[in-house]
C-alpha cells in the first residue's frame, strides 16, 4: 500500500495519477505502517514506510536530518533517468549529492534526485514535485518540441521501478486488456464527402495544385515514386468525369475502409451541419472549416458502417466552446444512429480551457481531440485514457498519429519512410507502457491527391502482426472505464502469500489484469537500491476477485 502525502490543492491531481498507475494507494494516515510513502510536501511527523520517495524542489526537514544541500532551483529541464530522457516542466532544484544520483540533467548533468538510506528504511529524494508534473500534462499539455516522449508514462514507470527495486512487491492494473500488449483505435475524421461538391472553389484547386504542381516536387524531393505522380496526373485528367458522376469521386472512401480494415473495428467521425464553419476562440469564421455535405446526406453510408461493427461519432463545430450547440450536434447525430451514448473530436481539433466542461454538460461520454496538428506523439504525455481535471465523468482518448501531420507541407512533410520509422517508434512506445494507440486516416487520404492508402495498409499489417486489440473508440474508452472502477479492498502478504481482493464494474470488453511485480532476492543492490526486476504474474479478471499469490 502506498499512503501518500501532498498538499490540499493536489488532491484531485494525486487521485487522477492513480487512475492511471492503477495500484493500491490512499492519503496517508498518521501512525500506520504503509510499504511506500509517497511525499511531496514537508512532514513534521514521523513516517512509518520501508521506502520513502520524496518528491519537491524546496528544502524540507528530510533534506536538513540527512544533510542534503539543494544547490539552486530552475523552471523547467530536461532529464535522464536510466535510458528515459523526458522533460519537466516545473520547478527543478539540484543537489550536491553525486554519488548516489538516480535522476539527472541532460544539459549541465546537475543531479536532480539521489537515494539515500536511513537506519529505519530506504529513500529517494527527487527535486521536483510529481503531482506538480502531472497537473502541468493533463491540462496544458506538452510544447511540440516534447511531443514524442511519453512523460507521464515515465513518470509511472520509474515510481514503480522505485518501489520493486527497495524489495516490495507492486500490485497494478496495467492499461492493456488481458491477451494483449496494447490497445488500437483507427479513427476517420470525414471532412469532405465528394469532390464534385466542390467547384471552383478552394478545395478543388488545391486538388489541382497538389495533383500537378505539388507531386512533382514531392517527387523530385524523393517523397513519392513515380506511380504516385502518374496516378495524380491521371486523375486530373479524369476529374471532368468524377463531376459528370462517371468516374467514382476521389473523395467518397467509405468502401475502401471497409475493404482494407476487414473485420477490424473503427470509429467515423461526422460532422453534423452543412455550411457551418463555427467560430474560432477569437470569435472569427473561417470558412474553410465549413462541410459541404449535411449528415442527412449519407443516412444510407452510415447504416452500412454500422451494420459492419463501426461507430460513428460526431466531428465536432461548436459544441468545444457552447454546451447548448453541442447538445444541437449530437442530438444531429444520436438521430441518425439511434444511439445516446456519442463521443466527439473537434473540427480541426478546436479547444479551450472549458471544453471538457462544456462537453460533458452537453452529454458526451468521451472526447478525442487532445492531439497536434503540427506533428504526432503526446499532447497529454500519454498512451492513457484519462480523465481532464476540470470534469466528473467525461474521459479524453488522446490523439497520437494523424495522416495530414505526417505527409502535409506545412507541417511534417514527411517521406514514407521517415513517417513509418516515427510511427515505429510511437507503437514501441505504446508496446512499453502499454495504454491505447489512437491514429487519424481522414476520409479523402485513401484517393488523388494524397494516395496515403499504402501507408496506412502497411500500418495496419505492422499493427496486426503484434498482440494487439483493436476497438472503437467508444470500446476503448469503456474498457478504461471498468478499469478505473477497480476497487482494493486488502492487499496484504502472509506466510509468503500476497492475499488480493478487489471490486470492478462487469464488462463486456476484454478482460482487465491483475498484475504482480515480484522483486529480486535481497542484496542484489547497486547506490543502496535493488537493480532489475524478478518475475512478473498475470491474473486475467472480469468483476471482483480474491486471491492468494504465491512469492
Amino acid at each position: 500500500m502506498i499512503g501518500v502525502i501532498a498538499k490540499e490543492k493536489e488532491r484531485g491531481v494525486v487521485q487522477e495519477f492513480f487512475e492511471l498507475c492503477k495500484t493500491p494507494w490512499e492519503f496517508y494516515k498518521e501512525n500506520k505502517p504503509y510499504d511506500v510513502a509517497l511525499i511531496t510536501c514537508d512532514t513534521q511527523f514521523e513516517i512509518e514506510a520501508k521506502i520513502l520517495i520524496i518528491y519537491g524542489s524546496e528544502g524540507n526537514s528530510f533534506d536538513r536530518r540527512n544533510n542534503l544541500q539543494l544547490v539552486r532551483a530552475t523552471n523547467g529541464s530536461t532529464v535522464q533517468y536510466r535510458d528515459f530522457v523526458f522533460p519537466l516542466y516545473g520547478n527543478v532544484s539540484a543537489f550536491r549529492e553525486s554519488a548516489r544520483a538516480v535522476i539527472r540533467t541532460t544539459e549541465a548533468n546537475d543531479v536532480v534526485a539521489v537515494s539515500c538510506n536511513t537506519a529505519h528504511c530506504q529513500g529517494i529524494r527527487i527535486g521536483f514535485n510529481l503531482f506538480q508534473e502531472i497537473e502541468y500534462l493533463l491540462w496544458h499539455g506538452q510544447p511540440v518540441q516534447h511531443a514524442q516522449v511519453p512523460t507521464l508514462d515515465m513518470h509511472i514507470s520509474m515510481v514503480r521501478n522505485w518501489i520493486v527495486e527497495a524489495g516490495i512487491p507492486v500490485v497494478e492494473v496495467p492499461s492493456c486488456p488481458a491477451g494483449f500488449d496494447f490497445t488500437v483505435c483507427l479513427t476517420h475524421d470525414i471532412d469532405f464527402l465528394r469532390l464534385r461538391d466542390h467547384k471552383f472553389d478552394h478545395t478543388m484547386f488545391g486538388f489541382l495544385y497538389r495533383a500537378l504542381f505539388r507531386s512533382f516536387f514531392s517527387l523530385l524531393q524523393g517523397k513519392i515514386s513515380l506511380v504516385k505522380l502518374l496516378k495524380n496526373w491521371m486523375a486530373v485528367c479524369l476529374l471532368p468525369g468524377v463531376y459528370l458522376g462517371i468516374v467514382k469521386d476521389y473523395f467518397f472512401q467509405f468502401d475502401k475502409y471497409l475493404e482494407v480494415e476487414k473485420d477490424l473495428v473503427s470509429t467515423f467521425f461526422i460532422l453534423p451541419f452543412k455550411n457551418r464553419p463555427g467560430v474560432d476562440h477569437t470569435g472569427q469564421i473561417h470558412s474553410s472549416r465549413a462541410a459541404r455535405y449535411d449528415i442527412n446526406d449519407i443516412e444510407s453510408e452510415i447504416k452500412k458502417l454500422l451494420a459492419a461493427g463501426r461507430e460513428i461519432a460526431l466531428h465536432g463545430i461548436d459544441a468545444w466552446r457552447d454546451p447548448a450547440q453541442g447538445r444541437e450536434e449530437l442530438q444531429r447525430i444520436s438521430r441518425v444512429t439511434g444511439n445516446n451514448t456519442i463521443g466527439i473530436r473537434s473540427h480541426w481539433l478546436y479547444q479551450c480551457d472549458r471544453s471538457p466542461q462544456h462537453l460533458e454538460e452537453a452529454g458526451f461520454v468521451y472526447d478525442s481531440s487532445v492531439g497536434y496538428n503540427e506533428t504526432v506523439g503526446y499532447r497529454s504525455g500519454t498512451t492513457q485514457v484519462f480523465r481532464p481535471p476540470t470534469v466528473k465523468k467525461l474521459l479524453e482518448l488522446p490523439l497520437h498519429v494523424m495522416d495530414t501531420t505526417l505527409f502535409y507541407m506545412g507541417r511534417m512533410d514527411l517521406a514514407e519512410p521517415q513517417a513509418m520509422a516515427l510511427v515505429e517508434g510511437i507503437i514501441a512506445n505504446t508496446y512499453r507502457f502499454g495504454g491505447v494507440l489512437t491514429i487519424n486516416w481522414h476520409d479523402r487520404s485513401m484517393g488523388p491527391e494524397r494516395l496515403w492508402d499504402t501507408f496506412y495498409e502497411t500500418m495496419l499489417a505492422r499493427l496486426q502482426s503484434m498482440k494487439v486489440w483493436f476497438a472503437t473508440a467508444y470500446q476503448a474508452v469503456s474498457w478504461f472505464s471498468a478499469r478505473r472502477s477497480v476497487s482494493f479492498h486488502e492487499v496484504r502478504l502472509c506466510n509468503n502469500e500476497l492475499k488480493v481482493k478487489l471490486s470492478s464494474s462487469p464488462s463486456d470488453s476484454p478482460q482487465l489484469r491483475l498484475r504482480v511485480h515480484m522483486p529480486r532476492e535481497r542484496g542484489d543492490q547497486a547506490g543502496g537500491l535493488r537493480v532489475g526486476r524478478g518475475r512478473i504474474v498475470d491474473i486475467s479478471f472480469s468483476g471482483d476477485l480474491e486471491i492468494f499469490i504465491s512469492l
